[in-house]
């Protein structure tokens, strides 16, 4: 979660999972949206570089949000894991596509 400074921009909030199916290991895919959410948290809290009117941190990401695309596996535990990913990353809104 740690950066040097540099923009959002510059370095995305990337973690790597080891495959593209949470079924794989759901312990480690729970604690990765977990640091997900840590990490962005974090990088809200941050004041802008460069940017003395903004002591807040970045308010302008604060105010926009995030968009996060889940998986569409619904059954068995699934389910449980979009509602920890919706909890953990307090979403207010799901959009269904």
């Amino acid at each position: 979660c740690h950066s040097s400074g540099s923009s959002a921009t510059d370095h995305p909030l990337v973690l790597w999972y080891g495959s593209a199916d949470p079924k794989n290991n759901v312990e480690l895919y729970k604690e990765q949206v977990g640091k997900l959410g840590r990490c962005i948290d974090a990088r809200l809290a941050k004041p802008v570089a460069n940017n003395v009117d903004n002591a807040d941190g970045n308010k302008n990401a604060r105010c926009s949000g995030i968009l996060v695309n889940t998986s569409s596996w619904i059954e068995d535990g699934g389910y449980d894991l979009l509602l920890h990913a919706v909890s953990t990353l307090r979403i207010t809104v799901i959009l269904v596509m």
